[in-house]
């Protein structure tokens, strides 16, 4: 807790909180008095934000060190309690055949780092990298020196131009104590030229085999922004022989065709022990880079079917809009045609009925016309 605390306030000072803004930089000015001051110089919000990354980083380094920590004292306090549940008998027994492993795992090492096949990491481009590349570089190496205890039969390695940065972030990982030829020369004054093979993915010759008289050189240069023909180049101009693994053949997406060093060095021990180099591939490369489609790729298709999606929808409901707008017109317009027509019923209803009180009118007023003759014809008979 008092570890996570300590993390949590590291962060927050180095973030900044949103009652007192993150102030990093100082400039000199004068008061009124005409006395040089330090006055607090406000960020831009791109160097804010590039200081929120640097604490975020900071955070899960600390974090994934104590998680290591952690992991460290748990297994030491599992292996302590099992220690003591165990007999005496049966805990000299674990403590010697515990031993017993220790000396296979240091005379397999010690065969290889006398007489295995001669493999190289070629680390003279450490002026091409940073900080942060240069560690990943000694971490990919620390991950070589894994595969030489987890495989049988493993290689006599040297790293070359083995100084500077690089030495002091693997001298920090234990690189004293590894069977490993550190050499702080450069690979072309350790060995003659014509042993030599530059590993490159450049180069136009496929590996088939391992000559046991070769020294394959592994191009030791960590690149976020891939340069290209780096190893190649300096093949040509010593003029020295090059290979490349069938990285075209199993990988098919070309911009995930660049392997870590660690990677390239587990498919060569792999290919010692087993002879085809396809399946040594497969068994190695991540399978994130034996995909047809790249992350980038799916995301971007991803991308464009929800957007299609999205427009379909916002189309489909712009139709049923139209649809009912026109359904309410044509209802509107019905309902003002029934009752126009019954208007015109009724007009007609009316225009018929004045009609006939028309006609009654004048059938009354001939039947009065023709009494009145009828009594004027009478009273002239009557004189």
């Amino acid at each position: 807790m008092e570890e996570s605390a300590a993390v949590s306030s590291t962060v927050s000072a180095a973030v900044g909180s949103s009652e007192t803004p993150a102030v990093v930089k100082v400039e000199e000015t004068q008061n009124k008095d005409g006395e040089i001051v330090d006055k607090p110089k406000r960020l831009s919000k791109k160097e804010k934000k590039e200081q929120k990354k640097n604490a975020a980083r900071l955070y899960r380094r600390m974090h994934k060190r104590n998680n290591k920590r952690r992991k460290r004292e748990e297994q030491a306090a599992a292996r302590k309690a099992h220690i003591l549940s165990l007999t005496s008998e049966q805990r000299d027994a674990m403590i010697a055949e515990e031993k017993r492993k220790a000396a296979e795992l240091e005379e397999k090492l010690l065969k290889g780092f006398e007489s295995g096949q001669r493999v190289a990491v070629n680390c003279c481009f450490e002026s091409q990298m940073n900080s942060r590349e240069v560690k990943s570089l000694a971490k990919q190496l620390v991950d070589c020196y894994a595969l030489l205890k987890q495989l049988p039969d493993p290689f006599q390695m040297y790293v070359t131009s083995f100084q500077g940065q690089l030495k002091q972030a693997c001298l920090g990982y234990g690189a004293n104590k590894w069977k490993v030829h550190c050499e702080e020369k450069p690979i072309w004054e350790l060995f003659d030229k014509s042993q030599l093979v530059y590993l490159s993915p450049d180069s136009p010759n496929l590996l088939t085999s391992l000559d046991k008289e070769k020294v394959y050189v592994i191009g030791g240069l960590v690149d976020r922004q891939v340069a290209k023909n780096t190893s190649i180049e300096q093949a040509r101009e010593l003029g020295v022989e090059t290979a490349r693994l069938p990285v075209h053949e199993v990988i098919p997406l070309p911009s995930m065709r660049v392997l870590n060093i660690n990677t390239v060095f587990e498919i060569l021990l792999r290919f010692q022990s087993s002879g085809n180099m396809l399946e040594s591939m497969k068994a190695a490369v991540p399978q994130r880079k034996m995909k047809e489609r790249g992350r980038q790729s799916l995301r971007k298709e991803e991308r464009k079917k929800r957007k299609a999606e999205e427009q379909a929808a916002a189309e489909f409901a712009k139709r049923q809009k139209s649809a009912s707008i026109n359904d309410q017109k044509g209802t509107d317009n019905g309902n003002n045609g029934q009752a126009a027509s019954a208007e015109q019923n009724v007009a007609s209803s009316a225009t018929a009925a004045e009609t006939a009180m028309a006609d009654m009118t004048s059938d009354d007023d001939s039947s009065n016309s023709d009494s009145s003759e009828s009594e004027d014809s009478v009273d002239n008979m009557d004189a």
